[in-house]
């Protein structure tokens, strides 16, 4: 038996791994209700909303959790991508998009501003980039200039 499984082992047959032990329900039900940190930060939310920039908007897991973030009245969401195809996948998995905000990158009034801070970004530390608008039309790096300006 190699040190691996020697750990394994004991771990397995210590008595705190007996009690550590959960079952599925116990699982789904602390989930459910949440722990406490959760629910502080949810509260501290609900008191003092902020806006939440996700960058991967048209992901339905995302579009679900800023469904829920909103009927939780946590945060007020702002999802990068396609508005149509935000909308479209919304529809397809029956999700309210009710105050959420879409913003489509290429679209958005901030672009052109937010492709000027990049090649100055870009002049200032010596780099040499193709087209700045290339790099801003990305969600992430979209996201990331919402955030810093």
């Amino acid at each position: 038996m190699n040190r691996v499984e020697r750990t394994r082992k004991a771990i397995i047959e210590s008595p705190q791994a007996a009690n550590a032990r959960l079952s599925m329900s116990d699982i789904s039900q602390a989930s459910e209700t949440g722990n406490s940190v959760t629910r502080y930060l949810l509260e501290q939310l609900r008191r003092h909303p902020k806006r939440v920039v996700f960058t991967e908007g048209e992901d339905v897991r995302v579009i679900e959790a800023a469904a829920r973030l909103v009927a939780a009245e946590a945060v007020a969401p702002i999802l990068l991508g396609n508005k149509e195809k935000i909308r479209t996948i919304a529809a397809e998995n029956s999700i309210s998009l009710k105050f959420v905000h879409i913003i489509d990158p290429p679209l958005s009034t901030d672009f052109g501003l937010f492709c000027q801070r990049v090649e100055n970004m870009a002049r200032y530390r010596t780099m040499q980039i193709g087209n700045p608008a290339e790099i801003v039309a990305r969600p992430h790096y979209f996201g990331a200039l919402m955030v810093q300006y």
